[in-house]
């Protein structure tokens, strides 16, 4: 009976403290981007610790107190600021990571990196990590994010830091290594960007920027040089073009010219050759007429051509005397012939 009793008094003890409670639940909230974790320090309902279970972003949950806490961790993008400028950097003293490079100068870097939490992860950061946002950045992410990235740079040359394509592909180097070790944190690195960096040698660094000053003036220089080359080599090309149309110009006149002079040529050939014929046929005509001339009939022929060219013409005589006087006198030369032609005729007769 006492047993009983006490059963039911440790009943009506516990019903009134379930009361008490249930009138005393608190509101949790999550902001837009956070997300919430609730941890049950005591199971009376359920079992106590971490609860498997994310409370989505914004809103609010009701829980009793004491035996409940909570914790939300912020999904939205972050970063973590190392920079020597005190008012830009998350710690107002010089942040920025000192190191050495290949060449043994010391080198002083602003580094930023962005990352979020992964959101698979929430409740393993709770129970094994850290209970806040902050305590994750300061005590994993910062640790990590300063120690590997001064090993990678480390590993450029002094000269390197000008070149922006390695300084930007050593960075993607430390993102993946950054990816690698912390993933077993709940922890994604989106960007690992470099900003302005100096020796702290300020000599080296003097040193450095004359030189680079020098390199750029340089390169000025060739990119000028081969410009003007370019343009040299279109100057020379139109003077070519030019070159080429005149010569097309004049081969096409000594061409005509040389047709012209061939036609000429040609013609006087064609005249000369003419002539030659014409001049052969008159030696052969004149040849064949000597011949004619020479013969037993020619000197017959000859009399009688000179006839036909002295008929009708009137002939005076003007023959002179055996005492140098003129005699004058007017001869009939028609009868002249006349009578010189009939001789001819009887003698050629006789003959």
């Amino acid at each position: 009976m006492k047993i009983k009793n006490k059963l039911i008094g440790l009943w009506v003890v516990s019903l009134i403290f379930i009361c008490f409670i249930g009138t005393g639940c608190v509101p949790h909230s999550t902001g837009t981007t956070e997300v919430g974790i609730r941890l049950r320090k005591i199971g009376i309902f359920a079992k106590s610790g971490v609860e498997d279970k994310i409370y989505a972003p914004g809103a609010t949950y009701f829980f009793l107190p004491l035996i409940n806490d909570w914790f939300t961790y912020d999904m939205s993008l972050q970063k973590i600021v190392m920079v020597a400028d005190v008012l830009k950097g998350d710690r107002r003293v010089k942040d920025d990571l000192t190191f050495r490079t290949q060449g043994g100068n010391e080198l002083r870097l602003d580094l930023i990196i962005q990352y979020r939490i992964d959101p698979q992860k929430v409740v393993h950061i709770l129970k094994n990590v850290a209970v806040s946002n902050d305590a994750l950045r300061d005590l994993i992410l910062r640790t990590i994010g300063r120690s590997r990235p001064r090993d990678k740079f480390g590993e450029l040359t002094t000269e390197e830091f000008y070149v922006a394509k390695i300084k930007e592909g050593k960075a993607e180097e430390v993102k993946t290594i950054l990816n690698k070790e912390l993933s077993e944190y709940g922890i994604i690195v989106e960007r690992v960007s470099t900003g302005t960096f100096q020796f702290v040698d300020a000599k080296y660094r003097q040193a450095i920027e004359d030189k680079k000053i020098a390199e750029v003036e340089r390169e000025r220089w060739i990119k000028a040089k081969a410009a003007q080359e370019e343009k040299n080599n279109e100057w020379l090309q139109e003077a070519q073009a030019r070159v080429n149309q005149i010569q097309q110009e004049w081969e096409g006149k000594l061409k005509e010219a040389r047709l012209d002079a061939d036609a000429y040529y040609n013609s006087k050939v064609n005249i000369a050759e003419a002539i030659k014929k014409e001049g052969e046929n008159e030696s052969k005509a004149i040849i064949e007429m000597n011949k004619a001339l020479a013969s037993k009939g020619g000197e017959v022929k000859l009399q009688l051509k000179m006839w036909e060219v002295l008929k009708n013409k009137k002939i005076i005589f003007l023959p002179q005397g055996n005492k140098g006087g003129i005699d004058l006198k007017t001869t009939d030369i028609n009868d002249l012939l006349k009578l010189y032609g009939t001789k001819a005729l009887a003698q050629e007769k006789k003959k």
